[in-house]
């Protein structure tokens, strides 16, 4: 008879779980809107749900653990219920957050609690041959809903010599804690300011080729982003390609399956028709709409000056 009861059961989680994966995940549309006080009153009866299902899971969350997640406060399940769509559907990423972070903790906890003490393994190496200018709060649209963060693909960035020192996972934990660092940020402005704050990703591909493109970068890329689709809900408005090269479309067919969908969704190009804007941002239809020539680096055709970490 136990035996038969435990099969019934079994055959009831698989068909749990069956029809879980059926359920087509799909954000919420919020319209734009960003204030928090009414994403919570909207959203406040799924909400609920999602806590009930997740009760068991919050419980096991040591203490000590508690403050990489905020608590599990109201906006925390927000940013997830809106990812995802449903409470049911909300409850797998937040398992694997919580585990991955628990189990990274290491390396990842500092950079969840703003502290960044320890980094990523291989974190200088990686920046030895990557240029990302220093991501700042100040630096942010026009409407101050996003900031902004910068990343150069071509010169002086060198793919090919990094990846002849690192490898893809190593890539993938270093996009992963740099992620996670801005996360931060967003967790923290959204809760002081009470409105949704996303980040919006602009990657110069000025000089960037063929030749420049390594597929074990990209494998990296991929890790980090399909790991970012659940580490961290609600916090890419939108990545930009500014000057992307002719090839761009052929090397971007190669990496898109290792992409997140949501990810690739939202990506937006920022090409002029004489095919490039000679370095100035300020003629790219979607940057002079948001962006403001102050808070980009010079190099970009902007105003502020050209650093990095």
């Amino acid at each position: 008879v136990v035996c038969v009861e435990l099969e019934q059961e079994g055959s009831l989680a698989s068909r749990e779980a069956r029809r879980r994966r059926k359920m087509k995940k799909k954000a919420i549309d919020t319209g734009g809107e960003r204030d928090i006080g009414v994403l919570l009153k909207k959203h406040q009866s799924a909400l609920e749900d999602l806590r009930i299902l997740l009760e068991d899971d919050l419980a096991r969350v040591e203490e000590k653990h508690r403050d990489m997640f905020d608590g599990f406060d109201d906006v925390f399940m927000l940013c997830y219920l809106l990812s995802f769509g449903k409470p049911e559907l909300a409850l797998e990423p937040i398992r694997k957050t919580i585990a991955f972070k628990v189990e990274n903790e290491s390396w990842l906890g500092p950079a969840s609690r703003g502290e960044p003490i320890e980094k990523a393994p291989k974190f200088e190496s990686i920046t030895d041959f990557i240029y990302a200018a220093p991501f700042k709060t100040e630096q942010q649209t026009k409407d101050g809903d996003n900031f902004l963060f910068i990343i150069r693909s071509g010169p002086p960035s060198d793919i090919k010599g990094l990846m002849k020192v690192v490898n893809p996972e190593d890539v993938a934990n270093f996009m992963t804690y740099s992620n996670e660092k801005q996360y931060y940020e967003c967790r923290k402005a959204t809760r002081a300011r009470q409105r949704l704050t996303k980040i919006i990703t602009v990657n110069d591909m000025t000089g960037f080729g063929a030749a420049s493109f390594d597929m074990r970068f990209a494998r990296g890329i991929g890790m980090s982003s399909k790991r970012g689709e659940f580490l961290c809900p609600q916090m890419i408005d939108k990545p930009v390609f500014f000057n992307p090269p002719g090839v761009f479309a052929k090397i971007f067919a190669v990496v898109k399956p290792l992409l997140s969908k949501s990810l690739v969704e939202k990506t937006g190009l920022c090409p002029c028709p004489g095919g490039g804007f000679e370095g100035d941002i300020a003629k790219c239809p979607f940057a002079s709409t948001n962006l403001t020539l102050a808070t980009l680096p010079v190099y970009l055709g902007g105003e502020a000056p050209d650093e990095r970490d």
